[in-house]
């Protein structure tokens, strides 16, 4: 196998998208963003997320590029100019993950009730699957969901750990054993519980 390591000649567009996203970020991510970045170490900052959502940027980055999202180069140079700004960007792949996933497979109204705010910077998503017995062996899973009376509604009992940025969240993608008579890996189901929900302590 042949691997080309020459350096990728921008096209002007390319460049001026480079240039422009440069500017962009020496404009939001501050000294004092950083300053409080490094004091907090939460490498999250709520102004910066808002201020990459309403400009596109996360739209972006989440679409492939048949959906309007960045080139493979323009990816490349976003992930190079994120990183040369020191910019809080820890929260964005974890969101963009579980975005994707409830985009997969939850119902069309709650893709479209979450989608919008996933994109514009205004909802972000957090994991919930780490527990304190079992670790990141989430067949494990003893956090237990159990329809309620009605049928209607489901009720959760369990604990989570190592829920990294939960606190900066709006949604917690939750897995739940659901059948524990069932085998380990055919018992867990996945709610997105928003985290203001009663009964969730964070």
């Amino acid at each position: 196998i042949r691997v080309d390591f020459s350096r990728v000649e921008l096209s002007a567009e390319d460049e001026a998208f480079q240039q422009e996203l440069r500017g962009f970020l020496a404009r939001v991510v501050t000294d004092e963003v950083i300053r409080r970045d490094r004091e907090s170490g939460e490498n999250f900052d709520e102004t910066v997320h808002l201020a990459l959502g309403a400009a596109g940027y996360l739209a972006a980055d989440y679409r492939s590029e048949a959906d309007g999202g960045f080139s493979a180069v323009r990816r490349r140079i976003w992930e190079l100019e994120i990183g040369r700004a020191h910019t809080p960007w820890f929260h964005w792949g974890t969101t963009a993950m579980v975005a994707k996933s409830v985009q997969a497979f939850g119902a069309p109204e709650l893709v479209a009730r979450i989608l919008p705010g996933v994109l514009s910077g205004e909802l972000r998503l957090c994991l919930g699957y780490t527990e304190p017995e079992g670790g990141s062996d989430v067949a494990t899973c003893k956090t237990r969901a159990v329809r309620d009376n009605d049928g209607l509604g489901w009720i959760i009992n369990g604990s989570k750990m190592f829920t990294s940025n939960a606190h900066n969240a709006h949604y917690v993608f939750l897995i739940t054993n659901t059948d524990p008579a069932a085998p380990k890996h055919q018992s867990l189901t996945m709610f997105l519980v928003p985290v203001d929900s009663p009964g969730v302590q964070i």
